[in-house]
Formats: structure tokens, C-alpha cells, sequence
């Protein structure tokens, strides 16, 4: 008899603690807690001297790298490494909070020199911390860049235009519309040529760039001069290389380049380093005609 009333005691505790049990965690264990995330971290110290950015404002939780930027306007050259910390935005808390990193995770120990008005750039791998970022939420990328910190916000939202599947925004080529034109290229942001003139020029200049800084990148265009079909032409920069592909009239070409060459009017997609090189082996690359691509004429995309 005692044995069962002591059984029938047991269960009327377990029971009253695990009713209680919610209540008390909400007390005792903070909601930064609940969510993983580690101490709060100190507030970013805005500084002219140093700016950091993301490549982009919002993305899809299956991502698993952002790139981010770092500007130097010190007035001098500097040498930062490649380590940084990752916060999330707590707004029941309202306050940041560092995102540990996961057990075996750690930094190369490498200086990179950045030199006075210049920029270098970094990448954030989401896989470097323990954290489930399927729910989203806003976070931001910390770095300490001589002795002061400087902080690049992003937002992780399910559905976003660069996931996984685009990381660069835009469909792949050989899954777009076939009605795809220089209107559905204005509206992705993308070059379009008419002989009415030219749209986003700013986009063949943000890819340039984002090539001269290492960082992966698309860039698409449309020309349509009224003659043919649209003509699609897709540039993606990616482990060092040019990925070439045009859809012409419902074909699609596929080429891979290793180099950007220019003689100072146009741009070529190229397999020779310079542009004697390029010249000579006419038949292996494709041009970029930036001059009159500006004046809206038909660009020379291809020689044979």
C-alpha cells in the first residue's frame, strides 16, 4: 500500500511541475537563450573610416553564404583578417545577440591588405555557426577593423529572390519564358538594348565590379532590335571563371571563359590573358561591345 501511494505521490509532482514547467522557463531562461544565441553583443560604433555592406539587402533562408564588403576610408592602408561575428535581432528583447559558432568552426589566419579608398570582399558561411536559420530573421555581420566596429545588416526571409536555387536573383536561362524580353529584363533589373536606347547600364557596371572583387555574380541581357526573337545572354562569374550562355531564336549556346580583357573601348569574354592574345584566337571568344552597346546598336556578342 505504501508502495502505491508513494507511486501515486510521484505523479502528482511530475504532473504539477510539468504544468509549470512553461511559466518557469519563460522566467528563468531568457528568449535569446531559447533561441541558441550567446551574450549581447556590443553596440557597432559607426565610423566614415570603415564601411560594411552586404551584396544584398534580403535573402532566402536556404542560402548558405553571404558576401559582404569592406571600405577603406581611413586615410591610410590597412591589413584586417577574414574573421568576424554574426548577430541576430531579437525584438522581443529589442537588442542584438551573437550567434555562436558552431563546435569545430574556426578563421584562417591570413592579413589582407586594403589599401586607402579601396575595397575588399568577404564571405559570411551561415555553415560556420550553430543556428537554425530556417525561421529567418534579421541579422547582421560584425568585424573589428582597427580597434573599431563596423556592422552590415541582412534579412533572412523564405521566398526571397536569391536562394539557393538563383543565388544570384535571376531564373537560369534555360528555364525562362520563352516571351522573355526587354520589358521582363527592365523589371529584374537587367541591361536591355532597343534602338530606342539602352535600360540598367548600372548593372554591366555593379558586375564588373563585383568581378574585380572576387565575388560570385550574374549578369543578364536583352537585346531586341525588332529583326528576330529576343536575344538572352547570361554572364555568370563563378570560382574564377565566365560562364557563357546565349538563347537565340530557341537555341541555346554554352561557352566557358577564364578572363576579362578590354583594350579600353570594349570588354571581352576571353581564354587568352591579354589582348593580343585574344585578338589572335578570334574564333574562341565572345565580345562585349561596350561602345555601342551605349549608343544602342547591336552589340558583337560572338565572332566565328
Amino acid at each position: 500500500m505504501r508502495r502505491i501511494f508513494a507511486c501515486l505521490l510521484c505523479v502528482l509532482l511530475l504532473a504539477g511541475c510539468g504544468a509549470g514547467i512553461p511559466g518557469e522557463v519563460d522566467q528563468m531562461v531568457s528568449i535569446p537563450e531559447q533561441m541558441g544565441l550567446g551574450a549581447k553583443s556590443a553596440a557597432g560604433e559607426g565610423s566614415a573610416a570603415f564601411t560594411l555592406s552586404t551584396e544584398w539587402a534580403e535573402y532566402d533562408p536556404s542560402i548558405g553564404t553571404v558576401w559582404f564588403t569592406l571600405e577603406n576610408h581611413s586615410g591610410g592602408d590597412i591589413e584586417t583578417g577574414v574573421d568576424h561575428t554574426l548577430e541576430c535581432y531579437v525584438e522581443e528583447a529589442g537588442a542584438w545577440y551573437q550567434v555562436p559558432m558552431a563546435e569545430d568552426a574556426a578563421w584562417i589566419a591570413i592579413a589582407l591588405s586594403v589599401p586607402d579608398g579601396e575595397a575588399i570582399a568577404l564571405s559570411c558561411a551561415l555553415s560556420m555557426f550553430d543556428y537554425d536559420f530556417s525561421g529567418g530573421g534579421l541579422f547582421r555581420i560584425a568585424k573589428t577593423v582597427e580597434d573599431q566596429t563596423c556592422t552590415a545588416e541582412f534579412r533572412l526571409t523564405p521566398g526571397a529572390a536569391v536562394s539557393a536555387d538563383t543565388p544570384y536573383g535571376l531564373i537560369p536561362l534555360e528555364n525562362l519564358s520563352p516571351d522573355y524580353g526587354t520589358r521582363e529584363a527592365a523589371e529584374d533589373g537587367c541591361p536591355a538594348f532597343t534602338w530606342a536606347g539602352a535600360e540598367n547600364l548600372r548593372a554591366l557596371r555593379t558586375f564588373l565590379e563585383k568581378v574585380r572583387l572576387g565575388i560570385p555574380c550574374q549578369l543578364r541581357t536583352v537585346q531586341d532590335y525588332g529583326e528576330n526573337a529576343p536575344m538572352v545572354t547570361d554572364a555568370v562569374f563563378a570560382n574564377g571563371h565566365f560562364q557563357w550562355q546565349m538563347r537565340f531564336q530557341g537555341t541555346l549556346y554554352d561557352q566557358r571563359f577564364s578572363y576579362l580583357v578590354t583594350d579600353g573601348t570594349d570588354i571581352y569574354f576571353s581564354n587568352g590573358a591579354d589582348w593580343e592574345i585574344a585578338q589572335a584566337h578570334a574564333g574562341e571568344w565572345a565580345s562585349w561591345r561596350r561602345r555601342r552597346a551605349c549608343r544602342a546598336a547591336r552589340p558583337r556578342w560572338w565572332r566565328t
